[in-house]
């Protein structure tokens, strides 16, 4: 992934987010591009679970966030 694919992709996704198309998602969205483009030391082992485990959580912010960060820690897997 070149800088900038990671570039397009993260101003494409806060575009969306500031346009009100599910923020929480978006959000969720560049911090899994961030993680991805940064590697492993960009989060801790404790916040990915976090993260992840917004699945049981009651809010759907959260549940959307979630959603958000999985997909953006898939894109780069489409790409090769």
């Amino acid at each position: 992934m070149t800088e900038e694919q990671f570039d397009r992709e993260v101003t494409k996704a806060k575009i969306l987010q500031q346009l009100g198309d599910r923020p929480a998602y978006w959000a969720g969205y560049i911090t899994g591009l961030e993680e991805v483009y940064y590697g492993r030391k960009f989060a801790t082992d404790e916040e990915r679970k976090q993260w992840l485990a917004f699945r049981h959580d009651a809010y759907e912010t959260n549940r959307e966030f979630r959603d958000g960060y999985r997909d953006g820690l898939k894109v780069w897997e489409s790409e090769d």
